[in-house]
């Protein structure tokens, strides 16, 4: 009996001694994480600017390095945790294009698909800080914003969207935030501006009345070259053009806006449909989205949940990664959008979004960019596109909104 005893005691004594070791293991990880995890922006959860940490959130951020994906907790409840910003160099990983207008608040969606499935995004610029073998890249492209800097590597589309009538008005507070900057290396250097208060009014209305008719055609030409896999198209008239005269475009001014680059490089020629040539040979898969995403849906505090999981089916069951599991989706929403976890976006800005307005002409250009779109894709040969039946819901949506301020006065 005492030799048993103390074969208990021994295997006992083992026993903790092995869970002390494991658990000491765990707790060196997670301290190692915590030294490296350098968030680029503000976190609503307590962490700013990869700086000092907040004591009481620092179990959170235990459980963020011991597993980087959003926690399910079950009955519908969850976890938020930080993304990944470490990506691994060599792992397999499927790879998503999330690209949008400037101002449409792709950092919205971006900041919901890292909640989701755990992993950090990166933007396209700049080009020698992009890192490598992640799995989410946000673009402006082929705005003249954008860049098309990573090569082959997308194996897939997501197109967001956000009403015009809102997106113009962000997308000059972006510029007002980078101080108008005219290259990626003076736009990254102030990013840290970046979605703190809104532009002053005055300078805001400066821009509206010099640039909203020619960035209401831009917006309608983005829509286009994604919905149609990267046909080439003149900005103002939406006339088929050449490879040539597609890049100067990205070059804006009274050269190319105007119509003297397009009569010039193009003029009566008749050109047949032609694809970009990056969309022709850098996307196995083409360059027609998978699937539109709505900034003003998401947001939405009734049609956010179903707009969550729309862009959870988009990236699911993709390789290198794992998306939380269902029952926890709307609870991941609620902790992106409702308490404001993630990065710093456009819904942080200081100011009142509804004092900076149109005129009923711009209002007027609005519909009518608006209506050209939707009788484009309500053609017989989109009616079994899925993303063109997405494109005109929102359409109809965004035509009723305007029309609705239009009728405010």
């Amino acid at each position: 009996m005492q030799v048993r005893s103390r074969s208990r005691n021994n295997y006992s004594n083992i026993s903790r001694l092995r869970l002390r070791i494991i658990v000491s293991l765990l707790l060196l990880c997670a301290l190692q994480s915590l030294l490296q995890y350098k968030p680029k922006s503000q976190n609503h959860g307590g962490v700013e600017n990869g700086s000092k940490f907040n004591l009481i959130y620092l179990p959170s951020l235990l459980l963020a390095s011991l597993r980087t994906l959003s926690l399910n907790l079950g009955g519908g409840k969850c976890q938020w945790t930080a993304p990944d910003y470490t990506p691994n160099a060599t792992k397999q990983i499927f790879k998503t294009l999330v690209a949008g207008f400037p101002g449409g608040s792709k950092r919205s969606v971006i900041t919901q698909i890292e909640a989701l499935a755990g992993v950090s995004a990166v933007d396209e610029w700049p080009r020698q800080s992009i890192k490598e073998n992640q799995p989410f890249m946000k673009t402006n492209y082929p705005h003249h914003e954008g860049y098309w800097t990573w090569g082959d590597s997308m194996q897939q589309v997501i197109l967001v969207l956000r009403n015009p009538r809102y997106a113009l008005i962000e997308y000059h507070d972006v510029l007002y935030d980078i101080d108008y900057a005219n290259n990626a290396r003076d736009a990254y250097a102030r990013s840290e501006n970046l979605y703190l208060n809104r532009a002053p009014i005055g300078d805001f209305l400066e821009w509206r009345d010099k640039r909203t008719a020619y960035e209401i055609a831009w917006w309608g030409w983005f829509i286009d070259y994604w919905m149609e896999g990267g046909i080439m198209r003149d900005i103002m008239t939406h006339k088929l053009t050449t490879q040539e005269h597609f890049i100067r475009q990205a070059q804006p001014g009274p050269y190319t806006e105007g119509g003297e680059a397009f009569q010039n490089m193009v003029g009566d020629a008749v050109v047949p449909p032609t694809i970009d040539i990056h969309c022709a040979l850098d996307m196995a898969s083409g360059c027609l989205p998978v699937s539109i995403i709505s900034v003003d849906r998401l947001l939405d505090p009734v049609k956010g949940y179903a707009e969550n999981a729309v862009l959870a089916a988009a990236i699911e069951g993709k390789t290198g990664f794992n998306v939380i599991e269902e029952e926890a989706r709307d609870c991941i929403w609620e902790e992106v959008v409702i308490r404001r976890k993630g990065s710093r976006t456009m819904r942080d800005r200081i100011g009142d979004e509804a004092a900076y307005a149109f005129n009923f002409e711009m209002y007027g250009l609005m519909i009518q960019e608006l209506s050209r779109l939707k009788s484009k894709y309500s053609a017989p040969e989109w009616d079994d596109v899925l993303v063109a039946q997405q494109l005109l819901e929102l359409l109809d949506d965004y035509i009723l909104d305007i029309t609705s301020d239009i009728i405010q006065g």
